[in-house]
C-alpha cells in the first residue's frame, strides 16, 4: 500500500484527489503482490522449499461475524420526506425552547445549562452548535451569583464551557473546600452535584490539582453511594463510573441517553422525539456507508491472498463513525475505514505472519509508514527489550492514527491553507497526543493476548522491565499515563491553531473511540458479544418513534 505521504501535501487538492480508486489499485499492487513475492527465492536467500518449512506464528483470530450478505440488507424506514419534515418542525420547537430559556435566564440560568447538556448528550449537538455557542455566551455574560454555591450548576457550567473552548478556571471549585483545603464532607450527600463534579474533572489539564482532587473525591463517594436515591440518577452514576462522558463515543452515548432521558420526570417530549428521529436518520446515512464499504471490501478480496490477517471491515467502519459521525462526512468515513482496514492487515503481516527477511522486503514496498513496524519486528526477532520511551516513540506511529488523521483532515475541509499544511506536516501535539491515548488504551486491554501469540512487548511489559515492578503496578502507571495524556489533549482543544476546531474535535473523537473499543477487551481484533451489541446499536437497531 503506497499511501499519501506528508511531503507532497502542498500539491494536494481535495476536489481532485481520487483516493479510493488509487488506494484500491495500489493495495492490489503491494499488499497482494509485494508481500507474496517477498517469499519468493528471487528476493530471499531461502529457496521455495525452505519457505514451505518456515514456522509461522498464528494469532488464531476469531472469524468475521458480519458477512456482506447481511450488511447489504441494512436499512431503516426513517428516511422519507414525512420524517424529514417532522424533524424540521421539531428543530424549530427545540430552538424556540432554548431561546425562551435564554430570555428567562435571570430567573434560572441553570435551566439553560441543563437543556444544553441534554441536547448534547441526546446526540443533537451538530444541529444546534451555533445556538449552543450563543446560549453559553449569554450564560457567561450573566455571571449568575446564585449558581456559585450550587455544586451541580458550577460543575455543569465548567464542563460545558471547557467543551466549548471558553476560558474557565478551576478556582470556581474553591468555594466547596474547607479551611484545610479539602472538599467539604457534606457534599457527598449531593449525588447530582457529585456526578457533575466527577464529569467536570475529566476536562482538566496539566497542573490543575483541584480537578485532580475533585476526581478522586467524587469517585470515592459516588462508588460508595448508600441510601434511597432516584433509580434514574443511580443508573447515570453507574454509567459515568464505568466510562466518563469525555471518553464516550457520541452515537453510543446518544443511544444510551435517549433511553435514560425518556425515564426522567421533566423530559421534554419534542426534544426526545427529535433525538429519536435524528438518531435513526443519522444511522440510515451510516448504513449506506457501511454497504458501500462492504462492497469495496468484498471486491478487493484481499484476504483470499492473505488469509492469516483479521477480517474486520465492520469494526474498522465503527472507528470512522466514532471519529466523524455527522452525515455530511461520508467521504471522511470512507477514507478512515479503508485506511484502518489496510493498516490492520499490515499490522498482522509484521506482528503475526512474516519472517524478519520478509518484513524487510515488505517494508521496501511501503517504506514510510512501515519503518516503525520494521523496528518492532527487529526488536522481536533480536529479543531486544525497549524502554517505555523507545517503545512509545515507535508505537505511537505504528498504531496508524497519525496516518489516518492526516488523511481525514483533507476530507472535512474544502479550503486548505499553506499554513495549515505546514502545521499538519510538523506532527502537531494534538495528533501525537491522540495517538498516545489510542496506543495506551490498546496496550492496556490487548497486551496479554498479543504476548501469548508471540507479539512484541507492549508498554506495560516495557515499564515492568524498566522499573522492575509487577504487572499490576505497571498497569496502574500506564493508565495514569493515559489520563495525563488526556489532560494535555484537553489543553490542545482550548488553544488556537492553524487548523479548525472541527478537526481537533475529530482527533479527540478518535481517542474516545479507542477508549470505548478497548474498554472491555480488544473490540477491534477480538470482538466480543459486547462489541457485537455496539455494532447492532450503531448500525442495525433503530429506535421506534
Amino acid at each position: 500500500m503506497v499511501l499519501l505521504q506528508l511531503n507532497p501535501l502542498t500539491q494536494f487538492h481535495s476536489q481532485t484527489f481520487s483516493f479510493p480508486k488509487e488506494l484500491q489499485l495500489r493495495v492490489r499492487r503491494t499488499c497482494k503482490f509485494a508481500f507474496t513475492t517477498s517469499c519468493n527465492d528471487v528476493h530471499q536467500p531461502q529457496n521455495y522449499d525452505d519457505t514451505l518449512k518456515i514456522k509461522r506464528r498464528s494469532a488464531d483470530y476469531k472469524p468475521n461475524m458480519w458477512q456482506h450478505d447481511f450488511i447489504k440488507t441494512l436499512k431503516n424506514e426513517y428516511t422519507g420526506e414525512v420524517y424529514v419534515k417532522r424533524a424540521d418542525s421539531l428543530k424549530d420547537k427545540v430552538r424556540e425552547l432554548l431561546n425562551n430559556n435564554m430570555h428567562d435566564m435571570k430567573k434560572s440560568p441553570l435551566a439553560v445549562l441543563e437543556l444544553i447538556g441534554d441536547i448534547q448528550r441526546l446526540g443533537l449537538e451538530h444541529i444546534f452548535k451555533h445556538d449552543i455557542h450563543r446560549a453559553l455566551g449569554f450564560v457567561k455574560e450573566s455571571n449568575a451569583v446564585e449558581m456559585k454555591n450550587n455544586l451541580h450548576a458550577t460543575a455543569l457550567r465548567f464542563r460545558l464551557f471547557r467543551q466549548e473552548g471558553f476560558t474557565v478556571s478551576q478556582d470556581v471549585f474553591k468555594v466547596f473546600k474547607d479551611s484545610q483545603g479539602n472538599f467539604m464532607d457534606h457534599l457527598s450527600q449531593d449525588v447530582k452535584g457529585m456526578l457533575s463534579l466527577y464529569e467536570a474533572s475529566y476536562l482538566g489539564v496539566d497542573g490543575e490539582d483541584i480537578l485532580d482532587e475533585a476526581k478522586v473525591f467524587a469517585h470515592k463517594h459516588l462508588k460508595d453511594i448508600k441510601g434511597n436515591i432516584d433509580p434514574n440518577l443511580k443508573e447515570q452514576v453507574n454509567h459515568s463510573l464505568d466510562l466518563p462522558l469525555n471518553y464516550q463515543i457520541n452515537r453510543l452515548e446518544a443511544r444510551w441517553y435517549i433511553d435514560a432521558y425518556s425515564r426522567t420526570e421533566n423530559a421534554n417530549y419534542n426534544l426526545l422525539e427529535l433525538a429519536k428521529l435524528e438518531y435513526n436518520m443519522v444511522q440510515s446515512a451510516h448504513q449506506k456507508d457501511a454497504i458501500e464499504m462492504s462492497r469495496w471490501w468484498k471486491n478487493l478480496d484481499l484476504l483470499k491472498t492473505l488469509p492469516f490477517a483479521r477480517n474486520r471491515l465492520v469494526e474498522c467502519f465503527i472507528w470512522s463513525v466514532g471519529a466523524a459521525y455527522e452525515p455530511q462526512h461520508n467521504y471522511c468515513r470512507e477514507v478512515i475505514t479503508k485506511l484502518v482496514c489496510l493498516i490492520t492487515i499490515i499490522d498482522d503481516v509484521y506482528d503475526v505472519y512474516s519472517t524478519l527477511d520478509e518484513a524487510k522486503l515488505f517494508t521496501d514496498a511501503v517504506e514510510r509508514h512501515c519503518k516503525a513496524y520494521l523496528l518492532e519486528a527487529t526488536w522481536f526477532h533480536s529479543g531486544y527489550k525497549p524502554t517505555v520511551e523507545e517503545y512509545l516513540d515507535i508505537a505511537n506511529i505504528s498504531i496508524g492514527s497519525p496516518l489516518v488523521l492526516v488523511h481525514a483532515y483533507f476530507t472535512i475541509h474544502r479550503k486548505i491553507t499553506n499554513e495549515a499544511l505546514l502545521y499538519i506536516k510538523s506532527y502537531p501535539d494534538f495528533i501525537r497526543l491522540t495517538s498516545m491515548v489510542m496506543r495506551l488504551a490498546d496496550d492496556i486491554r490487548t497486551c496479554t493476548a498479543e504476548l501469548k501469540r508471540g507479539d512484541n512487548l507492549k508498554s506495560i511489559q516495557c515499564y515492568m522491565n524498566d522499573k522492575n515492578v509487577t504487572e499490576e503496578v505497571a498497569r496502574e502507571y500506564i493508565r495514569y499515563l493515559a489520563d495525563e495524556t488526556w489532560k494535555k489533549l484537553n489543553a490542545e482543544m482550548l488553544v488556537d491553531s492553524p487548523v479548525s476546531k472541527a478537526f481537533i474535535k475529530l482527533c479527540a473523537h478518535c481517542a474516545r473511540t479507542a477508549e470505548v473499543m478497548y474498554h472491555y477487551g480488544d473490540g477491534h481484533g477480538d470482538p466480543s458479544n459486547l462489541s457485537k451489541n455496539q455494532v447492532l446499536t450503531l448500525l442495525v437497531n433503530n429506535i421506534p418513534v
